[in-house]
């Protein structure tokens, strides 16, 4: 379930005599929310470290996946990443997506022994398909011909979709039928982004949704 490190020392405290508690951290940028101070941050750093030995100590155990080497716009990069290490030393096991991953994190100095490799999930045969190419492209108002690219996901400056923007419209001018479909939660609005604004016809070629 999801929840905190106190939260986790709570678990703890009141396990059973086999029950075995797991605390696994993903992203840490949580710990630097509202924080603007390096001082700050560097005090929340040390008490969360504080706070795994004393868990690690009474029997817990923690599992780290790592995604990246810090948070995307990580603000106390330095901080993150000293964090990281003492998570590393801590953890019972270090979760990668995959095996070349390793080298984007080789400042964490990860043992080997600790690494278990688990790729990212896919939803495909999850949930059942009720529409056919053809009725999907009607709901979403494409034609047969149209060539169609999709982004899907968090819509964020690091995702370089803006960029993906740029690239669209250099190939629209030779596949006029091209069409892109940005469908995601938009946190920054890519197409303010742009060197140069959108004509008519482009923006008539983009869904952003």
């Amino acid at each position: 379930m999801r929840g905190t490190i106190e939260e986790a020392e709570s678990n703890l405290r009141a396990r059973g005599e086999r029950e075995i508690v797991i605390f696994h951290i993903h992203w840490l940028n949580s710990l630097f929310r509202g924080v603007i101070d390096a001082k700050v941050a560097r005090r929340r750093v040390t008490e969360f470290i504080a706070r795994l030995n004393r868990f690690k100590a009474s029997g817990g155990k923690i599992v780290f996946t790592v995604h990246n080497e810090i948070s995307h716009e990580a603000p106390f990069s330095v901080d993150e990443i000293s964090l990281s290490r003492a998570i590393v030393e801590l953890s019972d096991v270090v979760h990668l997506h995959e095996w070349n991953s390793r080298t984007e994190v080789m400042a964490f100095e990860i043992p080997p022994e600790k690494v278990v490799i688990v790729p990212h999930g896919h939803y495909v045969g999850e949930y059942k398909n009720t529409l056919n190419r053809h009725e999907a492209r009607k709901i979403l108002g494409f034609n047969e011909e149209d060539e169609v690219i999709l982004f899907s996901g968090l819509i964020r400056k690091y995702k370089g979709v803006a960029t993906l923007i740029e690239c669209f419209r250099l190939l629209l001018r030779e596949r006029k039928n091209l069409k892109l479909l940005l469908i995601g939660s938009i946190v920054e609005d890519p197409i303010s982004e742009l060197s140069e604004p959108l004509s008519a016809s482009e923006l008539d070629s983009i869904t952003l949704s």
